[in-house]
């Protein structure tokens, strides 16, 4: 009975960080949360979500993950140490003791020119809280960006090292938007939220100022929010599910479009591709069913921004598949949902639909207006990260509290908070991020990784659009998963030159 207790015990130990991690992909949608109130928290006596800081499930997750990733890695060095202590006991000399430790692993010194332009980047946001006007909310959004940045490390780590974590973890993304997607439903059939406040829901109804929500026929309809802070956020994320299953569904009809990475293992050594997809066991008729549902929550979002997103996602998969006309099933699927989408997006946009009114137009324009007036103010090192809207309620204290509001453009955002300067860092680590793809797509039959890029290029098209990549942490999150997934192909999986795939990231330590 002890014995099998402490096996137990030991096999928890030895897989936390993926129990956590796997959880975390499942569940980091849900909004629990503890919020700090800050002098600035209510503007004009609404509640404003941008100068508030909170500590979430998610954070409890990630902190959780990162804390046990760092004790089991000093256990790994202080185990190595005594046994190299043991070693030199045993009559090894000072100068062989020395040449072991040198042959220890050192930090990566020789890192990617995108992972160097990040960590400037960050480093860049933590040297603006020196100029910003209220510090607390600085601080919180340069320790967010610390604890996710960790977070994204020990993901990718956890990654390179067993493929069917890899696995594991699209299906646990997938499961996410089924659960996101069918919550945002019943709330738009509803018209109002269905009590799911504990899992974090907002508390939205037609009636309710300030709530997104979508005109057909002089009738209002709430957009679906999920337990997302907004409608735009919740199309965001589901883009990702869609697009994992549509993978899947593409693979099922084609085996060789989709291959992941399979690290050597020491079983075998010479197995480094397979052609197992994510959701290989699951029946077609589930399959069918989590497309449908994810498909029509990330429709009754009204989201116009995610829209063209996915609309930009499918061109590029049409044009990848055009490349080789065999594929003639794979191009008559996306040209299908293609032009769906553009029926269904002409039918919006009747006199009777609220889809492209001007209203929200004005109301962008206008935060427009308080950005560009911040660049010119402050054009080289900006006003401080986290500070747009304290800025904009100090310039006009009479809006109404709901319209505080970041601009709606990350760049123009970015370039407010972080000047010129931290502008050309985001977009330096973003250039070389996609040139490094570049260069591995060419060499490989499978997609998966491409199709994350395409999710990435089109979160960037989105980002002309909304700022909720860069100051919601949910929104921060959603961003840094598809930058992780194009990481892993970037720095883990090469062709060398006899063809051959090879991994060269450097293993796990030992637990």
């Amino acid at each position: 009975m002890a014995n099998s207790f402490t096996r137990k015990a030991n096999w928890l130990w030895q897989n936390a960080e993926n129990l956590l991690i796997i959880l975390f992909l499942a569940t980091f949608t849900l909004n629990i949360r503890k919020v700090f109130l800050t002098p600035y928290s209510f503007l004009n006596r609404t509640f404003n979500e941008y100068m508030t800081m909170s500590f979430s499930w998610a954070d409890a997750l990630m902190i959780a993950v990162i804390f046990i990733y760092t004790i089991k890695i000093i256990m790994s060095q202080s185990k190595h140490s005594s046994s190299n202590l043991s070693e030199t006991s045993n009559g090894k000399t000072i100068k062989e003791n020395n040449n072991v430790f040198m042959s220890i692993p050192r930090p990566i010194c020789n890192i990617s020119r995108e992972t160097y332009f990040l960590l400037l980047f960050i480093a860049w946001c933590f040297l603006s809280i020196v100029w910003s006007p209220y510090k607390p909310i600085a601080i919180y959004r340069c320790l967010t960006l610390l604890e996710i940045l960790a977070f994204s490390f020990v993901i990718f780590k956890k990654l390179t090292a067993n493929n069917r974590f890899f696995r594991f973890s699209l299906v646990a993304l997938a499961i996410n938007g089924f659960i996101q997607a069918l919550i945002g439903i019943i709330q738009f059939f509803y018209g109002r939220s269905i009590g799911l406040r504990f899992f974090g829901e907002s508390i939205v109804s037609r009636e309710i100022p300030g709530v997104a929500k979508f005109i057909i026929d002089d009738m209002k309809h709430i957009r679906a929010y999920g337990t997302f802070p907004h409608p735009n956020i919740m199309a965001g994320f589901l883009i990702i599910p869609l697009i994992i299953i549509f993978m899947e569904i593409l693979s099922r009809w084609k085996p060789e479009l989709i291959s992941l990475p399979t690290l050597p293992s020491a079983e075998n050594k010479s197995e480094f591709v397979t052609r197992e997809t994510s959701l290989s066991q699951i029946s077609i008729f589930i399959i069918i069913v989590f497309l449908s549902t994810i498909g029509l929550g990330f429709i009754l979002t009204f989201s116009r921004s995610a829209f063209l997103g996915l609309f930009i996602i499918f061109l590029f998969i049409s044009y990848k598949f055009v490349l080789s006309l065999k594929y003639k099933k794979a191009i008559s699927i996306s040209f299908i949902v293609i032009i769906i989408a553009l029926i269904g997006l002409t039918y919006s946009m009747n006199r009777n639909s609220s889809l492209f009114s001007d209203q929200s137009i004005r109301e962008r324009a206008s935060y427009t207006n308080v950005s560009r007036e911040i660049i010119l103010e402050h054009p080289l090192v900006g006003i401080g990260i986290g500070q747009f809207v304290l800025s904009e309620y100090r310039k006009n204290s009479t809006l109404e509290g709901w319209q505080y509001q970041p601009v709606h453009n990350i760049y123009l955002l970015i370039t407010s908070e972080l000047g010129i300067i931290g502008l050309a860092l985001f977009l330096l680590f973003i250039t070389f991020l996609f040139l490094d793809q570049r260069k591995r797509v060419e060499d490989y039959l499978g997609l998966t990784y491409y199709f994350f890029c395409c999710i990435m290029f089109s979160f960037l098209i989105m980002a002309l659009f909304d700022h909720f990549f860069w100051d919601i942490k949910m929104g921060t999150l959603i961003f840094s998963l598809v930058v992780i997934f194009i990481f892993l192909r970037n720095r883990n999986i090469v062709k060398s030159s006899s063809g051959t795939s090879t991994n060269t990231s450097i293993p796990d330590k030992p637990n």
